[in-house]
């Protein structure tokens, strides 16, 4: 079914489906691209001679790998995109900081420097090689996946329901918006002000469209179609499926104070206007999903730090108690929570009606949508 029969060109084929996508492209790149020099510098063997064994070993190096194949954040290439920086590894040392909820109400800023891929990180690792797998099984490259077996597949849908079950309630959705308009009132560069007010547009979004990552990324103003006073965005989601999902009146009015607020002539979007849905300074530049995960991430942390304050200044347990709760529930929480928490929302408002929440949400199966579901 392939055009070559040699692993390094099979491996190219894999990728090039992911063209059209850029996102998708660079982090599946990155992670054969590991699992490649992984294969020729540890193991000297062909993909095609891989087995199980190597698998295992593959996911214990990843959890901690060597120091030399590690380097603080560096580009892979020089600025003429041709030269090999030779200062760049195929993994950077990332700074992982102390919980912030702790017993001693402590709140300690100073980070620890590892070299291993985090949880979500390992995840996505296993993922795309397991994926990587499966494309050369069944294009005849490889006999077996030697990845799959019926309990790491039991295991693995185990594991996907706990995780969609993750959510953020309302109040530290807003709890975290009034955090973020505060400190902009407060901040005086225009950097921070624009940072500010980005982050706390990012989160109403997310929270009031259950747009994926990368949709949010993707997408432009001029995707919207107006009707009347009714506004529609219309999707390309997961799979290449399309999907449109009607604005309601909170969203709209946030993103007119959004553009607005960046200097757009309109607060209502122009024909084909070319104004990214979330935006980098520059307006018109993509941001990368990964950008938008940092930004809600150091959002939540700046929620929780106040919640923390909160906690050192009152007397009663009982108070004390609850906002450190709230505080621990921030500190873990992530941008594709505030996709739970819409969808949560969403199912609830309508009646649980799963045909509506699974369009809006863009699932392909609705026991997907039925997790969502929970006893009022």
């Amino acid at each position: 079914m392939l055009d070559s029969d040699s692993d390094w060109p099979v491996l190219i084929e894999y990728l090039i489906q992911f063209q059209p996508k850029p996102n998708t492209l660079a982090n599946y790149l990155k992670e054969v691209e590991r699992f490649a020099l992984w294969l020729i510098h540890e193991k000297q063997k062909p993909i095609s001679a891989i087995n199980r064994a190597d698998w295992l070993a593959y996911l214990d190096f990843i959890k901690s790998p060597p120091a030399t194949w590690c380097s603080s954040k560096a580009r892979k290439f020089q600025k003429d995109g041709i030269t090999l920086n030779t200062g760049w590894r195929p993994f950077e040392i990332r700074t992982v900081h102390k919980p912030l909820a702790t017993k001693s109400h402590v709140i300690d800023d100073k980070p620890e420097l590892v070299t291993g891929l985090s949880e979500n990180s390992l995840a996505l690792a296993k993922r795309i090689i397991e994926s990587m797998f499966t494309f050369l099984v069944v294009a005849g490259h490889l006999n077996a996946n030697p990845a799959m077996s019926p309990r790491t597949r039991n295991r693995s849908s185990a594991t996907k329901k706990s995780f969609s079950e993750r959510t953020i309630s309302d109040d530290l959705v807003n709890y975290t918006i009034d955090i973020l308009f505060h400190a902009q009132k407060k901040a005086v560069s225009e950097r921070e002000i624009f940072w500010y007010l980005r982050a706390r547009y990012i989160i109403q979004l997310l929270v009031a469209t259950g747009l994926r990552l990368s949709e949010s990324a993707e997408h432009t103003y001029g995707d919207i179609t107006i009707s009347g006073e009714r506004w529609y965005l219309d999707i390309i989601g997961k799979g290449d499926k399309p999907r449109s999902i009607e604005l309601f009146d909170d969203v709209i009015a946030v993103m007119k104070e959004f553009r607005i607020a960046t200097g757009c002539s309109s607060p209502t979007p122009l024909y084909n206007d070319p104004m990214k849905l979330i935006p980098r300074k520059n307006v018109n530049m993509a941001i990368s999903d990964r950008r938008i995960i940092q930004i809600v991430r150091e959002s939540f942390d700046l929620a929780c730090k106040a919640k923390m304050s909160e906690a050192e200044a009152v007397a009663s347990a009982d108070d004390k108690g609850k906002l450190l709760r709230d505080a621990s529930y921030l500190e873990k929480a992530s941008a594709h929570w505030l996709r739970h928490a819409h969808a949560s929302y969403f199912l609830k408002h309508t009646g649980h009606n799963l045909k509506a929440t699974m369009s809006r949400l863009g699932h392909a199966d609705v026991s997907t949508t039925m997790i969502y579901i929970h006893d009022d």
